[in-house]
């Protein structure tokens, strides 16, 4: 199966079925090799793995969880593929967030180093491994340590004005606004949820209907929106049953011009729910950003628009 970086993959139907093993950490099927790292969240703390942001570097600690461990078949594979390019696949545990449980994709990564040693009174295989690219790298530093993007920020807003420039000079081209003002929201609101949240909010690149973003160890769920002005109404939800898909909307007032957040706003789904419109054309909900919304929901960053 190619697994695709970002993904969310059910543990037990996409991952571990795959390699036909439901209790191990390193899955091995024919030539196929996988770790499952428990990361930041994970129920089960794995011995001490660890992800080294400024080197890039995972450690993973081999397979044995009392006394010395031994050279058995998984912690041999681990072994056999050092230096032999990126051939294991890695996946993280961040905890019980979703239902089913859920394991992240980080890519595929190289062993460049096995050791053998003793932590904390027992001797265990200790395994550095490297990614295949520094896009793989990028993605977990941004996911889990950054909280916000400066190179990304400053290229918005030289986007922005070329963008702005080209829908006024070209109107009877550019008819139709692109969708990128979402994705821009999307970055703000997950920028601003960490600058209040006590875990870390992480945002989904996909794989999950309705989410948006998650809060790890908890598993707090959020469904992001951007309007352009208030009043009006956001883009269609879909899901029948909003109070039971998420727990959050986050609303984000975005200037369509310069593509900076004036406003960033949180509200429970079930408050929300009052403000939700039928769209019977399209056979959806959409949520209505009324001056009575913006004065109910709590400010995560900005003034609350008048």
């Amino acid at each position: 199966m190619n697994y695709r970086l970002g993904k969310w993959y059910p543990s037990k139907e996409k991952v571990r079925s795959e390699f036909g093993e439901y209790w191990k950490g390193i899955l091995l099927k024919g030539n196929r090799t996988a770790i499952i790292f428990n990361y930041t969240g994970a129920r089960r703390v794995h011995y001490g793995d660890s992800f080294d942001p400024t080197t890039g570097t995972i450690q993973y600690v081999g397979e044995g969880k009392t006394g010395d461990q031994l050279l058995n078949p998984r912690n041999k594979r681990l072994s056999d593929l050092k230096g032999k390019g990126p051939a294991v696949d890695v996946f993280l545990d961040c905890g019980d967030i979703f239902s089913p449980k859920h394991l992240l994709y980080a890519g595929k990564w190289q062993v460049d180093q096995v050791d053998y040693r003793e932590v904390e009174n027992r001797k265990v295989y200790l395994f550095t491994l490297t990614s295949h690219s520094e896009e793989v790298v990028e993605f977990l530093r941004f996911t889990f340590f950054d909280t916000e993007h400066k190179q990304f920020e400053k290229a918005v807003s030289e986007f922005a004005r070329v963008r702005s420039a080209m829908y006024q000079d070209f109107p009877e081209v550019l008819r139709v606004r692109d969708n990128v003002v979402g994705e821009i929201g999307e970055y703000f609101a997950v920028k601003a949820l960490n600058s209040k949240e006590a875990n870390k909010v992480i945002r989904l690149s996909s794989g999950l209907k309705h989410i948006d973003a998650v809060q790890i160890k908890n598993g707090r769920t959020y469904a992001i929106k951007t309007v352009g002005r208030v009043p009006q109404t956001t883009s269609n939800i879909w899901s029948t049953k909003p109070d039971e898909a998420v727990d959050d909307f986050v609303i984000v007032l975005i200037d369509h011009d310069t593509l900076q957040p004036s406003c960033v706003m949180r509200m429970s789904t079930k408050k929300a729910i009052r403000y939700f419109k039928e769209d019977k054309y399209q056979g959806s909900k959409k949520l209505a950003v009324t001056i009575d919304f913006v004065n109910e929901a709590d400010i995560l960053m900005g003034k609350r628009p008048r």
